[in-house]
């Protein structure tokens, strides 16, 4: 793996699909389902992304991105998602139903989504030390900003492409 040259990282949530929010989700949930959403939490659920529910399209701008970093020789193209790990199957089959996969997967692993992120990036560029360059496609302007200073401090370049749904 001494090819490696760059990362590209594609966020889950909002920036390769377009999934629900919990203030719409929810409306819909429980009108599908005819009862009250039982649960206090959207994002760590999997009836978040519950398929008999919803109709979870993929936001094509990222995917032509995506089309165009997948397949290059050079490239580690992996999912960076604050989504947890046990959800995973899930997103998966979402991901495999759109013909969208990647080199790694990667999930939260602590509270903090960014903070998580930054340190799956840490840890890619321990396991890939010849990276150059990080390219990263997320709709958080506050987490695009925060992974640009991140790089400069660093020395890594990270472009960060801002998604809009």
């Amino acid at each position: 793996m001494n090819h490696i040259k760059k990362i590209s990282i594609f966020d889950f949530d909002g920036t390769l699909v377009d999934s629900p929010k919990p203030e719409d989700g929810i409306a819909i949930w429980e009108e599908i389902y005819g009862f009250e959403y039982p649960f206090k939490t959207w994002w760590d659920r999997v009836e978040s992304l519950d398929q008999k529910v919803f109709n979870i399209d993929t936001i094509e701008s990222t995917i032509d991105d995506y089309n165009e970093e997948y397949g290059n020789e050079d490239t580690l193209v992996i999912m960076l998602t604050g989504r947890i790990p046990k959800l995973k199957n899930t997103i998966k089959n979402i991901l495999d139903k759109n013909n969208i996969y990647f080199d790694e997967y990667h999930f939260k692993d602590i509270d903090n989504t960014l903070l998580s992120k930054v340190n799956t990036i840490e840890s890619l560029l321990k396991e890939y030390p010849y990276v150059e360059e990080i390219e990263m496609w997320e709709d958080r302007k506050h987490h695009a900003k925060a992974f640009e200073i991140w790089g400069k401090t660093n020395g890594i370049p990270i472009k960060v492409n801002l998604v809009k749904v």
